[in-house]
């Protein structure tokens, strides 16, 4: 995800939605955690105008066909331009 400014994010946490069937948590990045159910949290903290920052979840795959998975963003600030705070992948998978 990217800071798009014009200030400093603060409290930054991103909220990864899984998918139901299609796959199984496997891990993700330190500083995130799987609650057992539909999402991972990771905490990002602070982020600086313009920064940067990744985080990775892995999952195993239970099925063929669409596999999309979700994360939104947010912060302790309000923000200018929510509508770009959600991302959305989807992937073919075969078998």
């Amino acid at each position: 995800m990217q800071n798009q400014g014009p200030a400093v994010a603060g409290g930054v946490v991103l909220r990864f939605y899984l998918p139901p069937v299609a796959a199984s948590f496997v891990s993700a990045t330190t500083g995130c955690q799987y609650g057992g159910g539909l999402s991972v949290v990771c905490a990002v903290g602070e982020l600086a105008a313009n920064a940067t920052a990744t985080r990775t979840i892995v999952l195993r795959v239970n099925k063929a066909g669409g596999l999309s998975v979700a994360v939104f963003a947010r912060s302790n600030q309000t923000d200018a331009q929510p509508d770009d705070n959600l991302a959305r992948a989807v992937t073919a998978i075969k078998r």
